[in-house]
């Protein structure tokens, strides 16, 4: 099987989304099957109309920190992972975890390359589990403080 076949079948076969923007003109490269599904969309109901278009789906409370990130991203050409929520075409609120990096052409930033991955379950998890630490920390607190006390 020629590479590039096998690269296109492992890229239409994970969860995980895959994308490319053009810097210069804002405008999409690629998106991968998988960038489609976390977004609750398909790539025929997804029409990208303006520079800030991506944007529109960050939580309003998300917006101006990746906001920011993406206008530092484009100035400095560095590296970026972040974790953020967003609200997709169903209007279902999603926490995603987005890697993008610089890709150049001709020594020039050509585009924006990244890596988007779902990752709602393990923040659900995690905000159970400091839930639970908080009542675990109150239940002993009490014990900790009836033990002390003189029985009455």
């Amino acid at each position: 099987m020629e590479i590039l076949h096998l690269i296109e079948n492992i890229v239409n076969h994970i969860d995980a989304g895959l994308f490319l923007r053009e810097v210069a003109t804002s405008r999409p490269i690629f998106y991968s099957p998988g960038f489609y599904k976390i977004f609750d969309t398909d790539q025929d109901h997804w029409q990208e109309e303006e520079e800030s278009f991506f944007l529109n789906f960050v939580h309003p409370e998300d917006r101006p920190r990746i906001a920011a990130e993406h206008e530092k991203f484009l100035k400095d050409h560095i590296r970026k992972d972040e974790e953020y929520r967003i609200i997709t075409s169903q209007n279902k609120e999603k926490w995603i975890w987005v890697r993008t990096f610089p890709l150049y052409q001709n020594e020039e930033l050509y585009c924006q390359a990244g890596i988007i991955e779902d990752i709602t379950y393990r923040k659900m998890v995690e905000q159970n589990l400091t839930s639970i630490t908080q009542s675990k920390d109150e239940i002993l607190r009490i014990l900790s403080h009836n033990l002390r006390s003189p029985l009455q």
